[in-house]
């Protein structure tokens, strides 16, 4: 192989790799929106342990609860039911045995809906941000433009389309670090060739 050959398809193989990928700008602000994003996600973690385990007590206690009846041992009271007692007693009894139960179950439903919104947060916290994406579309389409401009200019020699391709940098990206090189490359153009474009 010549030489020529080995520097066309290292000029080759660069072009296709591209430059480098830049830092963000506002990196400070992305670290820390992702070690905001990993905070929730461990509270949403230990939230959801911490409902687990009280479901659990519930459901131990819902469990203990139905063991219990006239004639045997309650494990709150400490006390027995006689099967003799008074009707109203017994309604008295059953009415408070429901009611614990209903609030037992309702504490379990917000419970199990506090560990459903926990979970949905979880999935909201773990999505990508899409503006950052499409911020590192645009430096990429902008990057672009001005390595098209490169080729037209320094290997090619066509001054004219790589003015062009510098000056659609400038007005469609024109906030991105490549509008700057893109101003830059044509300065240096004009002063090289003395002239203004």
């Amino acid at each position: 192989m010549t030489r020529d050959t080995l520097e066309s398809l290292l000029e080759q193989a660069d072009q296709a790799a591209g430059p480098p990928p830049k830092m963000p700008q506002d990196l400070p602000q992305h670290v820390l929106r992702l070690s905001a994003r990993r905070s929730t996600l461990r509270a949403a973690n230990w939230g959801s342990v911490a409902s687990a385990v009280v479901l659990a007590f519930g459901v131990v206690a819902l469990v203990r609860g139905t063991r219990t009846g006239p004639g045997l041992d309650r494990p709150d009271s400490g006390r027995q039911i006689a099967v003799h007692e008074e009707p109203a007693a017994s309604v008295v009894g059953l009415q408070l045995e429901a009611d614990s139960r209903l609030a037992v179950a309702r504490r379990t439903r917000v419970l199990c809906e506090r560990a459903a919104r926990l979970a949905a947060a979880e999935a909201e916290a773990a999505r990508p941000d899409p503006l950052l994406r499409v911020r590192a579309e645009v430096a990429q389409a902008a990057r672009s433009l001005v390595q098209q401009g490169d080729h037209l200019h320094r290997e090619l020699g066509l001054r004219e389309p790589a003015a062009d391709s510098y000056r659609q940098v400038l007005r469609l990206f024109p906030q991105t670090p490549s509008a700057a090189l893109a101003r830059q490359r044509l300065a240096d153009m004009a002063a090289h060739e003395g002239e203004t474009l």
